[in-house]
């Protein structure tokens, strides 16, 4: 892949712009920004007062932190979409399909995963999770991984002046080749919303760090 496919990847949609406030200028102003440095693009709290599709911030790997949007909301899950058809997929917090990467996510099935969707914020469930993931690079296809809640702890997280009491989740998730990673999970002490996760959905794979920067806005107006 190269070099310019990987920043399109990332690039808010040029429709999208068109219809939208002009703090989504600035987003994409940032995103250029993200690439050619290594500062971090960060919405403040005006950029959030001024309105625009929901946001999420993405940090691939050790890499800057990016901004992006949300396209769709089905049944099957969210999809954050770039205009050269880059995709992330989350389903019951969970990402479970990608495009527009060197080798992508095509498929997530399995036993238990929409169950984070619904952890309850007194206990953390203990129940085994199975699953297998398919590939673009077919010697990939069909790749097992299990993982169990392996601690629930509390925990804050800072955005703009506000603290967010949450619950974080640890999940210890072993795959098929023997590697084990940890997926983590920020739940909003109140609400349970999800709002933020770090996931890598294989070893061989980029490690995901996802904050739902949108939704902890809006938790944060109705708290005024």
């Amino acid at each position: 892949m190269t070099r310019l496919t990987l920043r399109l990847l990332w690039v808010i949609p040029t429709l999208l712009l068109c219809a939208c406030s002009p703090t989504l200028n600035s987003y994409v102003d940032s995103i250029s920004l993200a690439f050619s440095s290594p500062q971090d693009a960060v919405l403040t709290e005006q950029d959030m007062q001024e309105g625009g599709p929901e946001a999420i911030y993405v940090r691939r790997d050790q890499g800057a932190q990016l901004v992006l949007v949300l396209r769709s909301k089905q049944a099957n899950g969210e999809f954050w979409k770039s205009a050269d058809s880059g995709i992330l997929q989350f389903s019951g917090n969970r990402l479970v399909q990608t495009a527009g990467f060197a080798e992508n996510l095509l498929d997530t099935r399995g036993q238990g995963l929409r169950q984070l969707e619904a952890v309850t914020l007194q206990s953390a469930e203990q129940q085994q999770r199975q699953w297998q993931t398919d590939w673009s690079v077919a010697e990939h296809s069909g790749f097992a991984a299990s993982s169990v809640i392996s601690k629930r702890s509390v925990d804050t997280l800072r955005l703009w002046d506000t603290e967010f009491k949450t619950i974080r989740l640890d999940e210890q998730v072993s795959f098929a080749d023997g590697t084990v990673l940890t997926n983590r999970y920020w739940f909003d002490a109140q609400t349970g919303d999800l709002l933020r996760t770090i996931q890598q959905p294989a070893p061989f794979w980029h490690e995901m760090d996802v904050t739902f920067i949108s939704k902890a806005w809006q938790l944060k107006r109705s708290r005024l």
